[in-house]
């Protein structure tokens, strides 16, 4: 008996105990049928028994696969049938329903009611389908457009393209505010990579002319119309970040004709920039950087450059007419026959400023409250501790 069962624990480890299990299931149904009492440890050890050779376990594993495969077809088998059965319920039951006048016009009640709700429904998901194709279709729309006019303003051979490009790129900004910052830095980026200055020969001496072509002028009546109101509701942060991308500095030369009047400048760094003859009147230029700017014959009148940096920045024959220059250090800059004629010099600071008057200085107001170099002052009848300051 010991050997017997030291036998069946070797074969035992070759058998799975789902396999097991699935016989000694087998062996209890039919000890069910046949009403004998079953224990499920006798069961398991006469499983054991049944499939301790290799050829029985094959045998059983083939009859469960063929039991697997018979069910699956009988209910495959059985599905139509019970498809079939369920519709002829519903009809005899609609049948039944119609027969009764009050029950049918109940029942008519309930399915014109779920056939409403269904109608609403379906409405409702091809709103939110054809929403959602219509913006998709829109966003294409903007992607191509965006693409075609970047395209137009890299045409170097026609001028007429360029500035259709450079409209369109407008036209854009102002339908898709998310693209309105993309746009404005790659018009300022246009500006800078091509304002630039020509070679010209006058009565044979070589000279340098400020040439800026319609496209560069187009952009810059653009910056001068730009949604200030969109600028606001983002925040003087991204105004700022304009400003840093206009950032037309020494290496950009601006023809005197161009015009940047009314425009919101706030902060720009217009660096040793070439402003010469530039329309920038009414224009907001406050806190700006300006140092080493060339802003001769430039009309500035009524503009605000409170804060701003004049440092060493050309103003001959400028027009300062009612200027805000509130704060503003004009330190080393050229005043050679600027007009001053009311402008607001309260805390300027005009220290070793050159070219300067006593005549430009009077006719400007809060004169008395800016800072001059102590000689100037003395001309100016200031005394050197300045006490209206």
């Amino acid at each position: 008996m010991n050997r017997n069962k030291r036998n069946l624990s070797k074969t035992t480890k070759y058998m799975s105990k789902a396999l097991i299990k699935a016989k000694a299931y087998e062996i209890w149904q039919k000890k069910a049928k046949s009403g004998i009492h079953s224990n499920p440890d006798q069961d398991w050890y006469d499983a054991e028994i049944l499939l301790k050779t290799w050829i029985s376990r094959q045998i059983f594993h083939c009859k469960l696969i063929f039991r697997d495969l018979y069910f699956l077809l009988f209910r495959i088998i059985r599905s139509p049938f019970k498809l079939i059965f369920k519709i002829s319920s519903l009809i005899r039951y609609l049948l039944n329903a119609f027969s009764d006048p009050d029950r049918r016009n109940f029942d008519l009640d309930v399915i014109r009611t779920m056939i409403s709700f269904l109608g609403l429904f379906a409405t409702v998901f091809a709103g939110l389908g054809f929403f959602v194709n219509y913006q998709q279709g829109k966003e294409r729309l903007v992607t191509d457009r965006f693409a075609q006019a970047v395209a137009q303003i890299g045409d170097r051979n026609n001028e007429t393209v360029r500035i259709g490009g450079i409209y369109s790129l407008e036209r854009i900004a102002n339908d898709s505010p998310r693209d309105y910052w993309t746009i404005m830095e790659i018009l300022t980026s246009y500006i800078r990579n091509h304002s630039s200055l020509t070679d010209s020969t006058t009565q044979g001496k070589a000279t340098k002319i400020n040439l800026v072509g319609v496209d560069i002028q187009a952009i810059l009546t653009i910056i001068r119309r730009r949604n200030l109101q969109l600028e606001k509701q983002q925040g003087q942060k991204m105004i700022g970040m304009l400003m840093r991308w206009l950032n037309i500095e020494q290496n950009s030369s601006l023809q005197f004709q161009f015009d940047l009047s009314h425009t919101n400048l706030k902060g720009a760094n217009l660096y040793r920039a070439n402003l010469v003859g530039a329309d920038l009147s009414r224009t907001n230029l406050e806190s700006a950087n300006l140092k080493g700017a060339n802003l001769e014959g430039a009309n500035l009148a009524m503009s605000n450059l409170r804060a701003a940096n004049l440092i060493e920045a050309n103003l001959s024959r400028a027009n300062l007419e009612k200027i805000n220059l509130e704060g503003t250090n004009l330190e080393g800059s050229d005043l050679l026959g600027a007009n001053l004629l009311g402008a607001n010099l309260e805390g300027a600071y005009i220290v070793r400023a050159k070219n300067i008057s006593v005549e430009q200085i009077i006719q400007a107001q809060n004169w008395k409250k800016a800072f001059y170099d102590p000689n100037f002052q003395k001309q100016l009848g200031l005394s050197s501790q300045n006490p209206d300051l």
